[in-house]
């Protein structure tokens, strides 16, 4: 299954070379990316979870302003970027594909829809805008022509700004 994702091996996977910088659509080795992200849910579980208890704090409330402040974040960086964030992801806006759900996303969790499962459970804003995202863009991949599954992608090798010398 294409999932889109196009990294590029930086040097010989293990470490960047002092001074160098990994970029966006570059990653290490399997084994090293697995590690570093392991560390990172570790370190953000002690962050969350673990300090809160240790100083007597609620937990549920951490938890709780954790994602807030990621909501508040998220909001911020959609609000400040746009479109960019996907830009410089590599997502080719031009097939529909990738637009119709992003614009669909981008709609319902500015909008502020809400969608109501059951009495008790609902989702909006982010929350559905980003389910709709991520169903939306499998399931038009599912039923789309194969013309649209195989279209080129928006930035070929030397036409990024990340190819010129001294950027």
């Amino acid at each position: 299954m294409d999932l889109g994702v196009r990294w590029k091996l930086h040097g010989d996977g293990r470490a960047p070379e002092p001074g160098a910088v990994v970029r966006p659509d570059e990653r290490l080795s399997w084994p090293r990316t697995a590690g570093l992200g392991a560390q990172h849910v570790v370190a953000m579980f002690g962050a969350s979870f673990v300090a809160p208890v240790l100083m007597g704090l609620d937990p549920d409330l951490a938890i709780m302003m954790s994602g807030v402040a990621t909501v508040i974040f998220l909001y911020g960086m959609i609000g400040l970027l746009g479109a960019q964030i996907w830009l410089n992801a590599g997502v080719d806006l031009r097939n529909p594909l990738n637009l119709v759900p992003a614009a669909a996303g981008i709609i319902i969790g500015v909008g502020n829809v809400t969608m109501e499962f059951t009495d008790t459970f609902s989702l909006s804003g982010i929350a559905l805008g980003t389910l709709v995202v991520v169903t939306g863009y499998h399931a038009l991949r599912a039923f789309a022509p194969a013309h649209l599954k195989t279209q080129p992608p928006l930035l070929d090798e030397g036409t990024s700004s990340y190819d010129k010398a001294g950027s």
